[in-house]
């Protein structure tokens, strides 16, 4: 009797860390998608001299993620950083919403 009310104890137990470890992997990619989005979004508005609403909705589309320019300055030559995120719904990390977010920078005018 023990033994089954200890393997009964153990599935709560284990069924938290595979909700965790659930979280952490949804997390890892969400973020790797968005970096990936972001480098991408950075060259085009290196090209583009500024966010424009290609841009926007290049990240919409490929990631389902918003774009935000944090720097005002739009000039040649000028760091332009932007961020890129997304809302996440976590499973047993947060009661809450996450926002996962990925800041980047590029330099307006400079082309490879």
């Amino acid at each position: 009797m023990g033994s089954k009310l200890g393997f009964l104890l153990s599935l709560i137990f284990l069924v938290q860390v595979l909700a965790y470890s659930g979280d952490m992997y949804s997390l890892q990619v969400i973020h790797a998608d968005l970096d990936a989005v972001a480098l991408q979004a950075g060259y085009q508005i290196s090209r583009s001299n500024g966010l424009t609403k290609e841009i926007e909705t290049f990240v919409f589309d490929s990631a389902k993620a918003q774009i935000k320019a944090l720097s005002t300055e739009a000039y040649f030559g000028a760091e332009y950083r932007f961020v890129v995120y997304k809302d996440y719904s976590p499973m047993i990390v947060s009661s809450q919403p996450m926002v996962v977010s990925v800041t980047r920078e590029a330099i307006l005018g400079y082309q490879q």
